[in-house]
């Protein structure tokens, strides 16, 4: 009995704990340390490697795009929105609204969807408006883009259908370039600037609402490229003026109305001006 009372006691609890803890704080440093690793290999992976840089952009839909114009105009929206020096070109922070939004006013499309497919494809479907027109100056025929600059001369082959067109308007809706004849007598030049894309586009987007408005002429006349009176080559025996600075949909209705009110005592054999909201006038 003695004996057992005076027996010293082990401290082994003490040194045990103190094992643990030291054992316990070994690993914690090492599954930080592993942690940290995967972290950097991976942040490493998502935009230090290559894996997410485009490396193809695929287009559809271009018709009269080219598709070096259409990538330009990605670089310079990436180049616009980018911040970082990846983010450029990393597939990740590509925002495909943002973008498609960008074309669209850019290539002046009527709607570009931007599809991505990783790790690194960029995937663009572009619907095209029209987005040229055949413009006669001086009796020559030159194509011009939306941006107002003559791409070609027309071809002399090519004259004699388009004057068929200009001479013979069809009652049918037509996907055929537009024709604009401009009166005012000028040297122009392939190449340079014909009038400013804000001008071209007024052209353009006025030729499309009339389209959407069911009417099939496709050809139209300026007395000089800065005019807003634009004179519309109907199948009827008479022209309509619209204004170029007021939104067409608009005028069209108001032609419309007139028309279908129209009584055979009415000759008009020169033509109508729908210019004046809520009024119309005939000669």
């Amino acid at each position: 009995m003695l004996k057992k009372l005076f027996t010293p006691t082990r401290q082994e609890g003490t040194f045990t704990n103190v094992r643990h803890k030291t054992t316990h704080s070994r690993r914690t440093v090492v599954l930080l340390l592993l942690l940290a690793t995967a972290v950097v290999g991976w942040l490493y992976i998502f935009f230090g490697s290559d894996i997410f840089h485009i490396s193809r952009i695929e287009i559809e839909g271009m018709v009269s795009l080219e598709r070096g114009q259409v990538e330009r105009e990605v670089q310079e929206a990436f180049d616009e929105r980018g911040k970082g020096p990846w983010k450029n070109v990393n597939l990740l922070f590509v925002d495909a609204q943002d973008l498609a939004a960008h074309l669209e006013k850019r290539l002046y499309a009527k709607h570009v969807t931007v599809d991505k497919s990783y790790p690194n494809v960029l995937r663009l479907k572009i619907q095209e408006k029209a987005s040229s027109l055949i413009v006669i100056a001086n009796n020559e025929f030159y194509l011009i883009d939306h941006t107002g600059v003559g791409i070609k001369r027309i071809s002399t082959e090519e004259e004699a259908s388009i004057l068929q067109r200009v001479d013979s308007p069809s009652p049918a809706v037509s996907e055929e370039v537009p024709v604009l004849r401009v009166e005012d007598d000028f040297v122009f030049t392939p190449g340079e600037q014909f009038v400013d894309m804000t001008t071209a586009r007024s052209w353009l987007q006025a030729f499309r609402d009339l389209s959407d408005a069911g009417f099939g002429y496709r050809n139209a006349t300026l007395e000089h490229p800065t005019s807003t009176k634009l004179v519309l080559s109907l199948f009827e025996p008479y022209d309509v003026y619209v204004d170029l600075l007021a939104p067409i949909r608009p005028q069209i209705e108001s032609f419309y109305a007139f028309s279908k009110s129209k009584t055979p005592a009415m000759k008009i054999t020169e033509y109508v001006d729908v210019r004046v909201p809520g009024r119309v006038y005939y000669k």
